[in-house]
């Protein structure tokens, strides 16, 4: 997995991109100080709807959302639900023992970004507690009628052919049969596609180099393209190529996109999903 800053200059890269063997994953504290009485387990689930994983004064606490604990056999060792305000308590429980949180709520909910309020639908806390919170997002609640899908298209050939079809498209949110759909970039400007991500605060697209069968590339098998809106339309460059910062991505063996040894080379060589950090800073993919 590779990191990258969005928000400035490719030469300023060289220092933010880094290898990562695996990935840590963090307990996580709220902000707020509490003391939790012996025996017990507690917390706050809330709508995050700025989806960062921090509970604003803003965002309200969700009411209805079953919580079980469970011990090391699979056991139930308690059940609360959260109240209006979203609080909840589990008792009963032995302090010293770690238990399984897990989170049970409607399918409009999804979890958001896990953060300082955030430690995801599935938790393992150790007793007592007081921080167990999940922030949940219910995408009706942040998706507008000018908020828009978009997918990549794969289109058939070399990126010198067929240069103005469509190679990432979008389609607003809420979309009908009606729904007229939106040319993002073009063959031409990317050649096959496949992870892409959006920079909430600039609007800005990326995307990310994918080797496939019969699908040109347009500037290597390592590279990450950017989208920008001007007015109604779209311009898409390169943005960074993995390589340039001194990354590893091999070579690859094949050229000839017809061949079929080139398709040999999918899921081995170029790029993967691609996702932005909460606070925008990094963009992660995986080679």
């Amino acid at each position: 997995m590779h990191s990258v800053r969005p928000n400035q200059a490719v030469s300023r890269f060289y220092s933010y991109v880094m290898t990562m063997l695996f990935v840590a994953i963090m307990s996580i504290q709220s902000n707020a100080q509490c003391v939790a009485p012996p025996g017990t387990i507690s917390g706050l689930v809330y709508t995050d709807l700025d989806n960062n994983g921090v509970k604003s004064i803003t965002e309200s606490g969700l009411s209805g959302v079953q919580v079980q604990a469970y011990g090391p056999n699979g056991q139930v060792l308690g059940t609360s639900t959260s109240s209006a305000l979203g609080q909840f308590t589990i008792s009963g429980l032995t302090d010293g023992v770690k238990v399984k949180l897990v989170f049970s709520y409607q399918s409009k909910y999804s979890p958001s970004f896990m953060g300082a309020n955030n430690g995801s639908n599935v938790q393992n806390v150790t007793v007592p507690s007081c921080s167990a919170s999940l922030g949940l997002i219910s995408y009706g609640d942040v998706c507008g009628s000018e908020t828009m899908i978009v997918t990549p298209c794969f289109v058939q050939g070399p990126v010198t052919g067929n240069t103005t079809e469509p190679s990432i498209v979008g389609i607003k949110y809420g979309f009908s049969s009606l729904t007229p759909m939106v040319k993002v970039a073009s063959h031409g400007e990317t050649g096959s596609v496949w992870g892409i991500t959006h920079k909430n605060s600039t609007g800005e697209i990326f995307s990310s180099a994918f080797v496939k069968q019969l699908v040109g590339l347009r500037d290597g098998h390592d590279a990450i393209f950017r989208t920008v809106k001007s007015g109604s339309s779209y311009s898409t460059s390169t943005f960074v190529k993995l390589s340039n910062l001194g990354q590893t991505v091999g070579s690859l063996g094949v050229n000839n996109i017809a061949d079929c040894s080139y398709g040999n080379q999918v899921g081995k060589f170029g790029l993967g999903a691609l996702i932005i950090s909460p606070d925008e800073k990094y963009l992660y993919t995986v080679n």
